[in-house]
């Protein structure tokens, strides 16, 4: 996940150079608010658009050229994700929250002037209509693989990353999407594949990826893009790979559409990351926060120091940088390159995954004195997650070689070579604190608990699919969980061997307003300890017209 830099104005500018166009700009939404998605209608001019004004539940809206004000499309709660040439809407009902601005829910048609949407398929989390009005390319998770299917059921592109932003080009010969190689982090590159699945990379790699539209003429497509910020600029790559940058700005933006007149649909984001924490000798929260991306903490058995990563940087060298500090508020404290999976029970050794290629797990001493290990990865080229076993030499990590299925993996400190312990096609492992057994979530997304020395998985029916996991209890004997759509979160407590739920109590800040996501919560052994991480996001939705393309039309 990357979360844009907050913005001192709000206001674009184009690149420098006297042959990059210039823009102006008129704003389509003043109250604070996010949007997720957005879309001209077939006339060119009537914009709708998908967003929320408190939490992460979406509706969709329209602005009508005749009436400026936003008018509510269907009932409350659906999400946008593709208007059709033909004046028809693309839907999810009943969407629930996954992370970015990504939703799953069932997909329907719904006519633009309103109506009842009429469902077509479960557990889509993104479409959109080819020219004709008629068919219509979808993304959605098969077991742990990602999938884009033009039409439903023809499987042009797997992933066991994720997926985003397809849309089918003006022809309706080609799909352009995001493709990230990381479960959630929006880092990745622009893709291209014809109605075959033959499929070609069209962008370098990049940081920061929201927002993708094809030109109005189907030569190049848009997206929003960066590398080492938040700072989304917005980019124009042609089919054959040339890629360049038309319209540079602070803060993130995000191309939503582009007009057959050539105008331009963007979004405009102000996306910040906040931490909070119950210290221990505290009688209430403290805010924790430091700078605007920070995410992934990880918190010592005692409550008193936490490891975090800095997504966006003060480093020239690198997009992730891991962080320490005490939930005393004291300094923050700069150990090196990489993003932070676990912090050891005695708070003495820091688990990261260090990104120059090729992919490789590194350990930091947490007092910052003395060298970094780095970890043999074996055939692994892409690492997941990665958690220490209680106070062991020993760590669980998840990831997958060049060509194969997500699995996860024991591995001895410092000098072993990871060793497979679950079956191809499972993630996001937790070891228990006694190094017994593995709770890791299979293809289905369901959840089982594996021996750590090998064999068959026991289901964990109780805990539901889509559970967050914050850890196990320090006796190996319960796990707790969240979800991370619900705000407040509310955290419960399961009883492995009996399937009881406790609830524990609920997290949130108390100003709520334009928070999306309870992304993290982290307890330590005692569990009125913890630090918690939320995903704060508003958007301004733009059209954006070039100098002299009025005059021309």
């Amino acid at each position: 996940m990357k979360l844009g830099r907050q913005l001192a104005h709000k206001s674009f500018s184009s690149p420098s150079s006297s042959s990059s166009p210039t823009f102006s700009f008129r704003p389509l939404s003043l109250d604070a608010q996010v949007v997720f998605q957005a879309r001209f209608g077939p006339d060119g001019r009537t914009v709708v658009f998908s967003g929320a004004r408190q939490g992460n539940t979406p509706s969709v809206y329209v602005l009508r050229p005749e009436y400026p004000q936003a008018q509510l499309v269907g009932a409350p709660g659906q999400h946008l994700l593709s208007v059709s040439s033909k004046g028809e809407l693309a839907v999810l009902t009943r969407p629930t929250f996954l992370s970015q601005r990504l939703f799953s829910g069932t997909l329907a048609r719904m006519p633009l002037a309103g109506g009842a949407p009429r469902e077509m398929l479960d557990g889509v989390r993104e479409a959109d209509w080819a020219p004709d009005g008629e068919r219509i390319a979808v993304i959605r998770l098969e077991g742990a693989e990602d999938r884009l299917e033009f039409p439903p059921g023809k499987v042009l592109v797997r992933s066991t990353g994720y997926l985003s932003d397809l849309r089918v080009s003006p022809s309706g010969d080609g799909i352009a999407y995001f493709d990230h190689p990381r479960k959630w982090d929006d880092a990745g590159a622009v893709w291209l594949v014809d109605l075959e699945g033959r499929k070609r990379k069209l962008s370098k790699d990049y940081f920061t990826l929201q927002g993708l539209a094809w030109g109005p003429h189907g030569r190049e497509v848009l997206f929003g893009g960066s590398n080492y910020t938040a700072d989304r600029e917005v980019h124009a790559v042609t089919l054959s790979g040339e890629d360049r940058v038309v319209l540079q700005s602070v803060g993130g933006v995000s191309p939503y559409d582009v007009s057959t007149e050539g105008l331009w649909l963007v979004a405009h984001d102000d996306n910040r990351a906040t931490f909070r924490a119950m210290a221990p000798d505290a009688t209430e929260e403290r805010d924790l926060t430091w700078l605007t991306l920070s995410t992934n903490p990880h918190l010592s058995a005692d409550g008193r120091t936490f490891v975090f990563t800095e997504q966006e940087g003060l480093v020239a060298s690198s997009a992730y940088f891991v962080r320490l500090r005490g939930t005393d508020g004291s300094a923050v404290v700069g150990l090196g390159e990489g993003a932070a999976n676990d912090l050891s029970p005695d708070g003495t050794r820091v688990l990261a995954t260090s990104f120059p290629a090729p992919q490789h797990l590194v350990v930091y001493p947490a007092s910052g004195m003395g060298a970094p290990v780095s970890l043999p990865p074996g055939s692994l080229a892409a690492f997941e997650s990665a958690r220490w076993i209680g106070n062991e030499p020993r760590l669980v990590l998840c990831g997958s070689e060049a060509k194969g299925a997500p699995r996860c993996y024991l591995q001895e400190f410092p000098t072993g070579t990871p060793r497979p312990v679950t079956p191809e096609g499972t993630r996001d492992g937790w070891p228990a604190p006694d190094g017994s057994a593995v709770l890791a979530r299979g293809k289905d997304g369901s959840f089982q608990l594996f021996p750590m020395d090998g064999g068959a998985g026991r289901p964990v029916p109780w805990l539901p699919a889509d559970a967050s996991v914050v850890r196990f209890s320090p006796d190996a004997k319960a796990v707790y969980f969240y979800r991370r759509a619900e705000i407040p979160a509310r955290v419960m407590r399961l009883d492995l061997a009996s399937g009881r739920a406790a609830f524990v109590r609920e997290i949130a800040p108390p100003d709520r307003a334009g928070i999306l996501s309870i992304y993290e919560i982290v307890l330590a052994d005692d569990d009125r300890w913890y630090v918690y991480n939320t995903w704060i996001l508003r958007s301004s939705l733009y059209v954006a017209e070039q100098a002299g393309l009025a005059a021309s039309r």
